[in-house]
């Protein structure tokens, strides 16, 4: 995961992020998906 190599209108932070893909719901779908089709089991931990 990363910037893409291409040209990025210049814009506020948040449309910049969106237009590369960076948004908090992107990443978290990505990682999802990276983590289903890993073999290894993760294990959540609990801050509290």
């Amino acid at each position: 995961m990363g910037v893409p190599d291409i040209f990025i209108e210049h814009g506020s932070v948040k449309e910049q992020r969106q237009q590369t893909g960076l948004t908090v719901e992107t990443l978290c779908a990505r990682i999802k998906a990276m983590k289903a089709l890993s073999k290894y089991t993760y294990k959540t931990t609990s801050t509290s």
